[in-house]
């Protein structure tokens, strides 16, 4: 009787340990997965894009009598969209939209988790510009593709970054910035960097915060191989700067409300999850 009871907790000792190392192998066969077969369909894709985008831009423009920019601007976002919701057709990025709606060219403020992010605003249906670091520039394709979309690179220093986006905002082209400056390595939002709500207050645009969540579970930062989580886009109200206030005291307010809106959707995140 004794051995039967020993031998009764044995094996209710050994199914959880079981259930968790298959659970350990499913993911392991799903990640090795998705990179066998997401990295040469985003290397196809980039040359597609590569090919395909110079010439239709410049045809479009030629046609439609506007800027090549613009153009080369909606292939990136195409592009941005297939590499986050064709491609990883296992976990596809979810947009979740609740902004209500915004007006005319506003700025685009997001949290930073991941290097996939700035793809993944292939989901949002705007036309918009990105104000980067140096980095990307760095590398021949990207560099090719940003400088024909008046992509802004923050190397050239604020008084050409604050040019650039009011031109690009007078054409009422939106632009994305990530105020926080890098990535968070702890997925906790980090101190937001003033430029982007100045440019706000200076263009009398609104801000949209937009709140990312799992981008770093797909990607952490550091990391080259990617992980099948399904991450979220979420566009949330825009904000838009108080006339009344003086402008120092409307950058501030702005700055504040932004962050609280996204730490508070990311809190809402975390506990849904």
């Amino acid at each position: 009787m004794r051995r039967l009871i020993l031998t009764t907790h044995a094996v209710y000792d050994f199914h959880p340990r079981s259930a968790a190392i298959k659970a350990k192998i499913l993911y392991i066969s799903k990640k090795l997965l998705l990179n066998l077969y997401f990295w040469p369909l985003f290397l196809l894709t980039t040359l597609f894009v590569l090919v395909f985008i110079p010439p239709s831009a410049y045809v479009a423009a030629r046609l439609r009598q506007r800027p090549s920019s613009t153009f080369f601007r909606a292939g990136i976002r195409l592009y941005g969209w297939v590499v986050v919701r064709c491609i990883p057709c296992m976990a596809p990025t979810q947009l979740i939209d609740k902004s209500g709606g915004y007006a005319g060219p506003v700025i685009f403020v997001a949290n930073h988790l991941s290097a996939i992010e700035p793809y993944c605003f292939g989901m949002v249906t705007a036309e918009t510009s990105i104000i980067s670091k140096a980095w990307p520039f760095k590398i021949p394709f990207f560099r090719y593709m940003m400088n024909h979309a008046e992509y802004i690179n923050t190397q050239n220093g604020w008084e050409f970054m604050q040019k650039q986006a009011h031109h690009l905002l007078n054409r009422n082209c939106n632009i994305i910035i990530w105020p926080e400056g890098h990535r968070s390595k702890d997925g906790k939002l980090g101190t937001f960097h003033r430029g982007a709500f100045r440019l706000a207050v200076e263009a009398k645009c609104a801000i949209v915060p937009v709140c990312f969540v799992d981008t770093n579970k797909v990607m952490a930062p550091g990391c080259h191989f990617l992980s099948p989580h399904r991450p979220k886009v979420i566009l949330l109200p825009p904000l838009t700067p108080d006339p009344e206030d003086a402008p120092r005291r409307a950058v501030k307010k702005l700055c504040q409300q932004t962050s609280q809106c996204i730490r508070h959707e990311l809190a809402q995140q975390q506990q849904g999850s």
